[in-house]
């Protein structure tokens, strides 16, 4: 009944656990926070767009800085 293969991989993620997780109104970001003190945007292309295989861009969350996320 139940099958203990992963469906996907994801081989970059939060090294701890995740404690919060919020979706763009629109459903293309989410962002997720964890223990390991990072947050996390997940981006899923919209139709018509290529999918981005990589992206590095990580920033400790002690940082205290603001800023806009383009698209949003």
């Amino acid at each position: 009944m139940f099958n203990d293969i992963p469906l996907e991989f994801i081989p970059s993620g939060h090294e701890f656990t995740i404690w919060s997780m919020e979706f763009h109104p629109v459903g293309h970001v989410l962002a997720t926070g964890s223990m390991d003190n990072t947050v996390r945007f997940w981006i899923r292309p919209r139709a018509g767009e290529e999918e981005d295989q990589e992206n590095t861009d990580e920033r400790d969350v002690n940082e205290n800085k603001t800023g806009q996320i383009p698209g949003l």
